[in-house]
């Protein structure tokens, strides 16, 4: 099978108000270099594990890899394509914020094999934008994606947010309208994690989340304005044109290998699930001593396994096959009993070859999980 790469690039311009990942908005050059530096390192001792595995796609994240020096981002892909067999239409992606995108840049990024670029519109209202704390305007985002398109990236996927403070339903069908000329499309629900500015916001009651019933009309709308612009759903968040589901998601839900580079990435390698330090002193550290910067990682299996299968596969609107899940772990994915109770309630479709959400499964797919999740815990506890 062929592997993914992740590389955390974790710089920012600013912090996102909603932000949780691991990012550091020092933006200092140097600093940013010698980050690359310990990566390339990273690159040279996974390459020796992997020992001549293909490579299909690698995906640079963060963070905002665009704000790196352009040489940085250059050296790094290099770096890969000579220590992994990167299989010939490997799909490379690299994330952008829309202020960060030039000429030069995209130029220079597609010359060093990137060939999917992931911009982070985010909403097409300059008023939500300042909210959730973007930098970029919706001026810059057009501008970067005309940009983008100049420069040859005809895979361009555009992100958004729904369920923002403040935001209408007809904010949302404008952002709809705005993204959706692009080849592939993730809309996300916001998750507002406490520690975060805006969860901060939220808690003082300074701003006001719509209702669950307009974010679940949002989704609908959502899936809806998609399918009339001929991007169809392949997962709970992510929308293509046909040829361009992104491959390097697809990877994770389907439980492949792929191995996360940089400080706190995390990977899954030959049944190992590991994570990165995310210091980085303590990085950097470790790889001056040739020492991958991570523990031994925690090897998923049996039930476990099983479970992130189900959690994973569900995700996607083709679901997962239930003859290859019952050959890999002995047990149906669901009983008949509950299968028939979640039928009953619509959020299962009706298919003998695979086990899948309807769209109002998806709607609440959280509570089908817990329910799929803990039968499939207690057949295989019983089947011991």
């Amino acid at each position: 099978m062929p592997l993914g790469i992740y590389v955390h690039l974790p710089f920012c311009r600013a912090r996102c108000a909603y932000c949780d990942f691991y990012s550091n908005a020092a933006m200092d050059k140097g600093c940013m270099q010698a980050y690359i530096r310990h990566v390339i390192r990273e690159v040279d001792l996974w390459a020796a594990r992997a020992d001549g595995m293909p490579v299909a796609t690698v995906y640079l994240g963060g963070g905002t890899p665009s704000y790196l020096p352009i040489e940085g981002i250059e050296e790094l892909l290099a770096a890969i394509r000579r220590a992994f067999l990167l299989e010939k239409d490997a799909e490379v992606t690299l994330e952008a914020n829309p202020d960060s995108v030039t000429e030069q840049k995209l130029d220079r990024w597609r010359a060093a094999g990137v060939n999917r670029l992931s911009l982070g519109v985010q909403a097409a209202q300059d008023h939500l934008l300042a909210v959730l704390g973007r930098v970029h305007t919706v001026g810059q985002a057009e501008r970067a994606i005309r940009q983008a398109r100049h420069a040859g990236f005809d895979n361009l996927s555009l992100d958004a947010m729904l369920g923002l403070p403040g935001q209408t339903m007809g904010d949302w069908l404008e952002t709809l309208d705005f993204i959706a000329q692009a080849r592939h499309v993730s809309c996300y629900a916001l998750e507002v994690y406490p520690k975060t500015e805006l969860g901060r916001r939220i808690a003082e009651g300074q701003l006001i989340l719509p209702d669950e019933d307009t974010v679940v009309d949002m989704m609908h709308a959502c899936t809806k304005k998609m399918a009339a612009y001929g991007l169809a759903r392949y997962e709970v968040s992510n929308y293509a044109r046909q040829g361009y589901a992104s491959r390097h998601n697809q990877n994770y839900w389907l439980r492949g290998d792929y191995i996360g580079l940089g400080a706190g990435a995390h990977g899954f390698f030959q049944g190992v699930r590991y994570e990165n330090a995310v210091d980085l002193a303590h990085y950097a550290c470790c790889l001056r001593k040739n020492r991958l910067p991570c523990g031994p990682g925690q090897r998923i299996f049996g039930l476990e396994a099983a479970q992130e299968e189900l959690m994973l596969g569900l995700r996607r609107v083709q679901g997962i096959s239930r003859a290859d899940f019952e050959r890999r772990y002995g047990v149906p994915a669901i009983s008949q009993t509950l299968e028939k109770r979640l039928l009953s309630y619509g959020v299962l479709e009706p298919d003998t070859a695979c086990l899948r959400l309807s769209e109002k499964g998806f709607d609440l797919m959280n509570s089908v999980l817990v329910e799929v999740l803990n039968a499939l815990e207690q057949g295989l506890i019983h089947r011991a």
